[in-house]
């Protein structure tokens, strides 16, 4: 988390935003409760949620909207043994992250069986930029910035990331958590019948368009009837 060192050392530089990712939650699957797919849904659950570090809170432990604050004090910092007990309880939600390439980070603690009985929120927790950090006024950063554009360019970023979650995660669930996550998508995308406002602008400019191809048409005309007229009079 080297963007969280801004705060502590005031003689560090920012270079350009590098990845993207967002932070979600694996929640219990509900049975009699209400689903829970949002930030307020989760501080209301009292659900407690947690990992292997507080590193994941970092970037929210300044936030002072209640639904934050409320879920920051019910994250819990604790061993991976612990972890799996508190799995087999399904009262307990895990965090993961969503990264660029579209695979997660997810700790080996989640298990098949586990995630099996959990369900991906809809809505991410928190998403943000990972940033380089150099000293200020550093003759890196030009180079720094073009090196991570080509890098990014090339596409080797989510090449990375995808050989890296071959070897060190496990893939069966990897493609679970997947799942998941396009079916929270597919439902968001609702069909909606199709109304006017829909396509105004489209036939705005269709309007627009036959309105100036019909004057320069009729300048046209008029024109070439004007030059006619001169050339019988010529005659």
């Amino acid at each position: 988390a080297l963007y969280t060192w801004e705060h502590e050392y005031r003689f560090l530089d920012l270079s350009k935003p590098t990845v993207r990712t967002g932070i979600t939650c694996l929640v219990p699957a509900p049975r009699y409760e209400n689903p829970i797919e949002t930030v307020w849904d989760l501080a209301g659950s009292g659900l407690n949620w947690g990992a292997t570090q507080d590193a994941w809170i970092f970037s929210i432990l300044d936030e002072k909207r209640p639904q934050y604050v409320t879920i920051v004090d019910r994250f819990v910092a604790t061993s991976s043994e612990n972890l799996i007990e508190r799995s087999e309880t399904n009262h307990f939600a895990f965090s993961i992250e969503r990264l660029p390439s579209g695979q997660f980070a997810i700790g080996s603690y989640v298990t098949e069986e586990t995630v099996k009985k959990l369900r991906l929120m809809h809505e991410d927790l928190y998403w943000e930029y990972c940033l380089f950090m150099l000293p200020k006024s550093s003759f890196l950063l030009e180079s720094v910035d073009d090196f991570t554009l080509r890098v990014f360019q090339a596409g080797l970023v989510i090449i990375w990331e995808k050989a890296a979650a071959e070897v060190h995660m496990d893939l069966r669930v990897q493609n679970i958590v997947k799942y998941y996550f396009y079916a929270n998508k597919k439902k968001q995308e609702d069909t909606v019948k199709l109304k006017w406002v829909h396509v105004e602008g489209v036939f705005g400019i269709l309007v627009i368009g036959l309105g100036l191809a019909g004057v320069c048409f009729i300048t046209e005309m008029i024109v070439h009837k004007c030059n006619n007229q001169k050339l019988a009079f010529g005659m």
